[in-house]
């Protein structure tokens, strides 16, 4: 199965459902998305869905994600919107294995922490979830301490390295999809996921190169056998 994955959640600030909220991955659920999110750490080492490190564009709060407390996150409101900043044990609790998750890791000064605390969080989640990083370190820190989810590399432009690891996929920028250096032939290396798709026409021409792809600022239209009825094995968030 090859269902599109929605960016940060299926979100529409306009519509009150900023990245990274509560509502933009509900609205993911209701509709049958898998959905993408990034996480970092809080101060006091609690795993926050956020992707800046800075606050300022998301929150207009000063400072960084990893000078707060999860309190004090929580108290902050996305956008403008009444949404508040949710943390990974908040967004497990409402997506309960109704779509898989794709769990992106954002750097730390923290060390391993972040990996530590996301595998923690997602002991005795029953739902299906991936993880990816940019970081090597990250890659291989989840494969020493044997993390029993799919995990990716995510890269730019480069082709598979050599990180110690071998990942269940790879994830690409949609502008590198044609360059076959970085797309593997299907059944010859790991799943290839692109990002971030824009509109159904990029949609339609990097699906001749790659398996799956993260979307944002348009809805695709899923044929009724692609719909995500409730949580699967295996790393079907990247599929």
């Amino acid at each position: 199965m090859r269902t599109p994955i929605a960016h940060r959640g299926l979100h529409a600030a306009a519509d009150g459902r900023p990245e990274n909220s509560l509502a933009a991955f509900a609205h993911a659920c209701a509709l049958g998305f898998p959905a993408e999110m990034d996480v970092r750490l809080t101060r006091d080492g609690e795993v926050v869905v956020f992707h800046d490190r800075a606050l300022e564009r998301l929150t207009g709060a000063s400072g960084s994600v990893d000078e707060r407390t999860a309190a004090e996150l929580r108290g902050l409101r996305l956008l403008g919107t009444a949404e508040p900043v949710p943390l990974l044990r908040d967004v497990l609790a409402l997506v309960a294995g109704r779509v898989p998750l794709l769990i992106e890791l954002k750097p730390s000064a923290l060390g391993a922490d972040l990996e530590h605390a996301v595998v923690e969080a997602l002991a005795g989640y029953e739902g299906e979830v991936a993880i990816q990083s940019f970081h090597r370190r990250a890659l291989r820190e989840l494969d020493r301490v044997g993390a029993p989810h799919a995990v990716g590399h995510l890269s730019r432009w480069r082709p598979v390295p050599a990180v110690g690891v071998r990942p269940a996929f790879v994830g690409r920028h949609v502008a590198s999809a044609p360059l076959r250096v970085v797309s593997p032939r299907r059944g010859a290396g790991p799943v290839v996921l692109a990002w971030t798709v824009r509109s159904a026409e990029q949609a339609r021409r990097a699906l001749r190169f790659v398996d799956n792809y993260i979307f944002e600022g348009f809805v695709p239209v899923l044929a009724d056998e692609h719909r995500v009825t409730g949580p699967r094995s295996g790393a079907g968030a990247a599929r």
